[in-house]
């Protein structure tokens, strides 16, 4: 993990992504050996959240791709990824996009924005109040911004 931080944009991404492998990648494999993972493993490993956590499910199986990946690299393990997607794991779970649907929110209409802030300012207590931009003045600039207490 180390080595290959320097990869990510940001330190929250490493956050994520051990967080993501310490709860759901760990409890399954534990201290496994690389050259003992198998794809009942990585099914065992997925399933309880492939269709509740899709995008997490996506994240830690591409992440265990590529660390048996490297482990392949690096001889300690030979044959076929059990991780991968494709020709593989996509035969035994749904389709990404037919698992996950998008629900966006509809717009509120600008007419009802200034009693929308109105009505955000007053659940915050003074200290918990958020800075928000501007509504009138298109996108803020830096340091641009009014408490609305």
């Amino acid at each position: 993990m180390a080595k290959k931080s320097g990869e990510f944009k940001s330190a929250k991404q490493v956050y994520k992504l051990t967080q993501q492998i310490e709860t759901y990648a760990y409890p399954t494999i534990g201290r496994m050996v690389v050259t003992d993972n198998e794809r009942a493993h990585i099914v065992k490993r997925l399933e309880p959240i492939w269709t509740t956590k899709h995008e997490t499910a996506s994240r830690v199986r591409l992440h265990t791709e590529r660390v048996l990946d490297l482990a392949g690299v690096k001889g300690l393990r030979t044959g076929d990824n059990p991780a991968r997607l494709k020709g593989n794991l996509d035969l035994i779970f749904s389709a990404g996009h037919k698992v996950a649907k998008r629900k966006h929110h509809s717009a509120l209409p600008v007419d009802d924005m200034p009693d929308f802030w109105r009505r955000l300012a007053s659940q915050f207590t003074v200290g918990q109040r958020p800075t928000v931009p501007y509504p009138d003045s298109g996108p803020p600039r830096g340091g641009q911004g009014r408490n609305l207490g």
